[in-house]
């Protein structure tokens, strides 16, 4: 029988809702700072730009939407190193970003 968290996570809206609470947190401590931008190294944030076309995320793509809608560029950022990978969402929001929306 499925539980009551696993019944909340199936809801696109709670989910949507969760999604942006933590990213409003991670943008508002980066602008607090005097930053322009913001790495989302935490999952599953950091993948979701990684092949968006395929997304299956159905709250991913509506806050990826409406951060746009918003005015943030956003980027894939990945690194691979011999013995060290990483990858991020990188968030931006300076008026002269150069990145791919």
């Amino acid at each position: 029988m499925i539980t009551a968290e696993q019944a909340r996570e199936l809801n696109p809206k709670g989910r949507i809702e969760e999604y942006k609470t933590f990213l409003e947190k991670r943008i508002r401590e980066a602008a607090l700072k005097g930053e322009d931008f913001v790495f989302v190294h935490e999952a599953p944030y950091s993948s979701w730009l990684y092949n968006e076309q395929k997304l299956d995320d159905k709250a991913a793509v509506e806050v990826l939407k409406e951060l746009r809608h918003n005015g943030f560029y956003l980027k894939y950022y990945q690194y691979d190193g011999s013995t060290f990978s990483d990858c991020a969402m990188q968030i931006y929001w300076q008026t002269n970003a150069q990145t791919a929306e």
